[in-house]
């Protein structure tokens, strides 16, 4: 059976973060994270398994300029 994906709120994301929702749509568009998939007319939601790979990616970075 196939496991169905968590979908996040560009807001959640901002919250997730940190960040603004201008520095989100900065990110989407210097394609540093996966742009969201459309849930409505009106609505977009990112996948949280896009979320989690970018936050793993951002303590990879700063893990290797620690050291």
């Amino acid at each position: 059976m196939q496991e169905q994906t968590q979908l996040i709120r560009p807001l959640k994301v901002c919250q997730q973060l940190a960040i603004s929702s201008t520095t989100l749509w900065r990110l989407v568009k210097a394609k540093k994270l996966n742009a969201p998939i459309k849930i409505s007319s009106r609505a977009v939601a990112f996948k949280s398994t896009d979320i989690e790979n970018y936050i793993n990616s951002i303590s990879e970075i700063n893990n290797n300029a620690n050291k």
